[in-house]
């Protein structure tokens, strides 16, 4: 009787071990399947190449299943299953933050714009219902978020408050500022604006209550075959530094033309104060004001001076920029000239190796050269180009995570995922270089009226009509 109850003991000891390592064999088989799966939902592996990672890893499965279901490698099997299936879990968790973080910055189509209340900072005023009795000074310029925000105002006062209009922000402020209305309404994008003209600002009002609004974009392009088709891309840099979708002058403005037939881009700088017209308002301001109208204004109002279709755009906010050039571990770029920059950066002539907070640097400085905005429109595209050259080069896949970590809040882009994912399918597939060459517009400095600033008369940059007929000829030689 004890041999026989040693036996069965015997049995069913062997028949869990066999349980146990089978049960990882499992883990691991699922774990495949989750794996080729979310790699197939991404789209940026090549046929051939997923064809043979789902070769590979039904190979794996089979091995360790053979193992497993063999009486002397059983304890090895279990142990090459636990460990295949750990990396599997690793490697899905890296795809599914990557498909988390692309579904996230494409296919972007919503701008947000933050309304305020302000009032002087001395103002008595504690809350909106203090204001009830006040003269709101509302903006035309801002038309359709300002009755917006006016019905949300009343709302939360029981009745609309008395309004002045003025033409523009400018003025409304400076009727806030002589006591002329107690109140106005206030987009945020144009705070940076107004500090140009109002230095103390910021100290000088208030936010009292604030809302923003969704509206979305409408930017009107054709269908596109990536790999196939050349296409433009509108590469915006705006600043703010926060929401990605929060409507903001862009202080970069430059297109890309994109040839997939022959691997080039042709990168196209055009000064930020360049003096442009509004289509959507038929009337001229500079460039970095579009933007304060919509990404889809900018667009608009650089396909009228360029005369061609952009298809997609691209918005990078400043946290994310610094944050890109970290994670990739800095990058390297040329410098014309000796110059210190605007935060007290010195960048020697020749090459100079940059982190992400030295590089925003580099990009922002006008004032130290002789051209100003012209110079940092090169220098723009310059730091765009060792962006991507890093990007593309092996380095990337050992900060694979904290690039993705730093796109994931600081990037939008209207190109939809499965667009992306067929351009790096592409690329993958071919391994070829890109070859990227740039163009800065130029013009000279002059003092114009604006749209946004109304009656006050800026400083702005005239395009040359040469220079514009010179970027036309290579956006269009690209495209063909």
């Amino acid at each position: 009787m004890a041999r026989q109850y040693n036996n069965y003991e015997s049995y069913h000891r062997k028949a869990r071990k066999r349980k146990r390592g089978s049960i990882w064999v499992w883990i691991q088989f699922l774990l495949s399947v989750a794996v080729f799966a979310v790699v197939y939902m991404i789209g940026m592996m090549p046929t051939e190449y997923l064809i043979i990672g789902g070769a590979v890893l039904l190979m794996l499965f089979l091995f360790t299943l053979g193992l497993c279901n063999s009486y002397r490698s059983r304890s090895g099997g279990r142990v090459i299953a636990v460990i295949i299936s750990l990396l599997l879990g690793l490697i899905l968790g890296y795809l599914v933050k990557t498909y988390s973080i692309l579904d996230r910055i494409t296919g972007a189509d919503t701008r947000i714009d933050e309304m305020s209340v302000l009032v002087l900072a001395d103002d008595p005023a504690q809350s909106i219902g203090d204001t009830a009795y006040y003269i709101y000074g509302t903006a035309t310029v801002d038309q359709a978020n300002t009755d917006k925000f006016m019905e949300s105002i009343g709302q939360e006062l029981g009745g609309a408050p008395q309004a002045a209009s003025f033409s523009s922000y400018t003025e409304a402020v400076g009727a806030l500022m002589n006591g002329e209305v107690g109140a106005i309404t206030f987009n945020e994008a144009y705070r940076q604006m107004l500090k140009e003209m109002y230095p103390d600002f910021d100290t000088q009002t208030r936010v009292l209550y604030s809302k923003s609004f969704k509206t979305r974009v409408n930017v009107a392009r054709g269908s596109r075959k990536v790999t196939r088709e050349p296409f433009i891309v509108y590469i915006s840099g705006i600043d703010v530094y926060g929401d990605i979708a929060q409507t903001s002058r862009s202080d970069v403005n430059i297109l890309a033309s994109v040839n997939p037939l022959t691997h080039r881009v042709q990168l196209i700088s055009t000064p930020r104060d360049s003096y442009v017209e509004l289509p959507s308002y038929g009337d001229y301001d500079k460039l970095t004001h579009a933007g304060i109208y919509g990404v889809s204004e900018s667009i608009r109002a650089l396909e009228e001076l360029y005369g061609v279709e952009v298809d997609y755009y691209v918005r990078v906010n400043f946290t994310g920029f610094e944050e890109i050039v970290d994670a990739l571990g800095g990058i390297t770029v040329y410098s014309e000239e000796g110059f210190t920059a605007w935060d007290g950066t010195w960048f020697d002539e020749g090459e100079n190796n940059l982190n992400g907070a030295e590089a925003l640097s580099f990009a922002r400085e006008r004032k130290a050269f002789s051209d100003g905005d012209i110079q940092r429109g090169r220098n723009q595209m310059k730091v765009i180009k060792a962006i991507a050259e890093k990007a593309m080069s092996p380095a990337i896949l050992s900060n694979y995570s904290a690039v993705m970590d730093a796109a994931g809040g600081s990037i939008e882009t209207s190109m939809t995922q499965a667009e992306i994912g067929a351009l790096a399918k592409m690329q993958l597939s071919s391994s070829e270089d890109w070859n990227i060459e740039s163009y800065a517009v130029t013009g000279y400095v002059d003092s114009r009226t604006t749209y946004s600033y109304g009656a006050s008369p800026l400083s702005v940059v005239i395009p040359e009509e040469s220079s514009i007929a010179e970027a036309r000829l290579l956006l269009q030689e690209n495209q063909n």
